[in-house]
């Protein structure tokens, strides 16, 4: 809702948020959350990483929702309050 970017990376998964700057923001979720068990992986070129992905998409409340494609689940992670 305030013009930044959420992305989701492959390899060593991760979510993160990023400002319409494109500064980074926070990590929403990392490895441990998203991927418990598998193994880690930090891809030298891009050929290593072809799958693994997940995808997201973010409402007009901020809300984020993340394609688990490991766990056959949608994940939904909110800011949380002060």
């Amino acid at each position: 809702p305030d013009g930044g970017f959420v992305t989701s990376e492959k390899g060593l998964i991760r979510i993160k948020v990023y400002n319409s700057d494109g500064g980074f923001v926070a990590v929403v979720a990392g490895h441990d959350q998203l991927a418990a068990g598998s193994e880690r992986k930090i891809c030298q070129f891009p050929e290593e990483c072809q799958k693994g992905g997940f995808d997201v998409a973010v409402d007009a409340n901020g809300r984020i929702f993340v394609l688990d494609t490991i766990k056959n689940v949608i994940r939904t992670f909110s800011k949380k309050k002060d």
